[in-house]
């Protein structure tokens, strides 16, 4: 991966292009055409160099900008979770909540995996993913304080 040595590559790359450029403006006209050729293809050779370490690094900088818009989505989302009844719950700025969401899959995982109503209980959940249930079908009433 890609680092500060990167950087460093491309700016020797450009220093050493810099100086064969000067020595070609200083050339004196009893310099052969062998000589200026071997110039220009050593001129050609430290660009190229440059050119794949200044890739390098903003490659690296592509997948920092990546990693942080990634870090902030997370963050964002982990601000709205809220935990209920053994479920996460998304809270929504219109009262809405988006959920529930299996507990144990965003915790072990960072996965926030819909949990499936089974049929026969109302407020009793399942996790295709993790394969846990949620609340109690004994409960008096079943699911009483599971949002809808």
């Amino acid at each position: 991966m890609p680092d500060i040595t990167s950087i460093s590559a491309a700016v020797q790359g450009i220093k050493a292009a810099t100086d064969i450029a000067k020595s070609l403006r200083n050339v004196d006209a009893s310099l052969e055409k062998a000589e200026m050729k071997l110039k220009i293809a050593d001129l050609t050779n430290a660009l190229a160099d440059a050119k794949i370490s200044l890739s390098e690094v903003q490659e690296l900088i592509s997948e920092k900008d990546s990693k942080i818009k990634e870090l902030k989505a997370k963050l964002e989302l982990d601000s709205n979770l809220e935990y209920e009844d053994e479920c996460y719950f998304i809270k929504k700025d219109k009262g809405e909540d988006e959920g529930p969401f299996c507990y144990r899959c965003y915790d072990a995982d960072g996965k926030l995996v819909h949990l499936v109503n089974v049929k026969s209980y109302r407020g009793c959940y399942y996790c295709k993913v993790c394969e846990n249930h949620f609340g109690d079908p004994n409960d008096e009433p079943p699911g009483a304080n599971m949002r809808m």
